[in-house]
């Protein structure tokens, strides 16, 4: 219980006067009793004289008699709010590593990828090339396929004009369509304006380029590289 003093009490004085009050809380004297505690503030308020005679009164309705220190004292008050929680304290130091669990068993063992032999010199048409022999895991067959460097690019003629553009080229190949496309240099997607009816050859309009640079040639559908075309 927290005693509140008014005036100066000596540890005595305030033993005795807590002692007093509660007997005098109790009715003992005879002294009436009136709303103790204080039901607005909830203290015990009381009345001391200089020979330590404690005396409860019912404040504000009495007051201390001339000669009387005044003194209160508060009864145990409802559970205050909770703090701000504190900052996180610092991580804690990792433990030890567990011991190390048992192998799991191994994976079945994969089939057997495909041998092959490549370098050997060997003749495809009039081209030279080399061989590579490559054996089927299952069957165990030997196959042996003749690899020759790619043919040159179909022919482009002509192969330079001036750098306004409007040169007719004429491409040959095979294979070529309506949905052919023909893209010179940075410039894509230009429309044949003839394709033969076999699919040998088309003819496109170059467009505007920078004069003494080359640029590359390219067909799509299909897909055919060609000599640079040179602007004049």
């Amino acid at each position: 219980m927290d005693v509140k003093r008014r005036s100066g009490l000596t540890p005595t004085m305030r033993g005795f006067a807590l002692g007093a009050a509660a007997a005098l809380a109790l009715g003992v004297a005879g002294i009436a009793m009136g709303a103790i505690p204080n039901p607005q503030d909830g203290k015990v308020y009381a009345c001391y004289d200089n020979g330590g005679a404690l005396r409860v009164i019912d404040y504000p309705t009495q007051q201390c008699p001339k000669g009387y220190t005044p003194l209160s004292w508060n009864q145990q008050g409802p559970k205050g709010d909770a703090g701000a929680q504190g900052i996180q304290g610092i991580q804690g130091v990792p433990g030890v590593a567990g011991a190390q669990g048992p192998q799991g068993v191994p994976g079945p063992q994969g089939p057997p990828g495909p041998h092959t032999l490549v370098g050997i010199p060997c003749m495809k048409g009039s081209n030279s090339g080399s061989t590579a022999a490559s054996v089927d895991p299952t069957t165990g067959l030997i196959t042996l396929t003749c690899l020759t460097p790619p043919p040159p690019p179909p022919p482009m003629a002509p192969t330079s004009g001036p750098a306004a553009g409007g040169t007719n080229v004429t491409l040959t190949g095979s294979g070529f369509n309506v949905g052919t496309r023909v893209t010179v240099g940075t410039v894509g997607n230009i429309v044949p304006i003839a394709v033969s009816a076999p699919g040998s050859s088309l003819t496109f309009v170059t467009p505007a380029g920078t004069a003494g640079t080359c640029v590359p040639v390219q067909t799509t559908s299909p897909n055919f590289p060609f000599p640079s075309f040179c602007y004049t």
